[in-house]
């Protein structure tokens, strides 16, 4: 297990100026500290349980909320604060959502349609997110 002091990033992250949320999926919650293109660190109230696969959401704001899914790859001594690496990138995933939509239309599938007009809201919110994170700290 890295600990903050060994940990490596790929992405600068920037610190949050203000509150902003977490919740795991087993309803641990608490605040994201910085937040990255590829990442972030948070402090929540409960030991986060083990390093691996996490889903969760996030809202810097409380009116968006975003879903995600990463992997805690650190955690501190009280297992309190760590990092989560973004399983997945938001563009890579809009860039494969794209060409996904872009078939289904081609096969006059419907419902296919609308879940991938879902998806790509949800990765048009957290890179607004991201992206509104990010111009807090320049």
């Amino acid at each position: 297990m890295e600990t903050a002091a060994t940990e490596r990033r790929q992405k600068p992250r920037n610190p949050v100026d203000r509150i902003a949320f977490i919740q795991l999926a087993d309803g641990n919650s608490g605040t994201i500290l910085d937040v990255s293109e590829t990442g972030l660190r948070f402090r929540t109230v409960a030991a986060v349980k083990a390093d691996g696969p996490v889903d969760f959401w996030y809202s810097m704001n409380l009116s968006d909320r975003v879903e995600a899914h990463g992997e805690v790859v650190w955690r501190n001594e009280l297992r309190k604060e760590g990092g989560i690496a973004f399983k997945k990138k938001a563009a890579a995933a809009g860039s494969e959502s794209l060409q996904a939509v872009k078939e289904a239309k081609e096969a006059g599938d419907v419902a296919s349609l609308q879940q991938f007009q879902q998806e790509l809201l949800g990765i048009y919110r957290q890179l607004r997110t991201i992206d509104s994170a990010m111009h807090l700290q320049g």
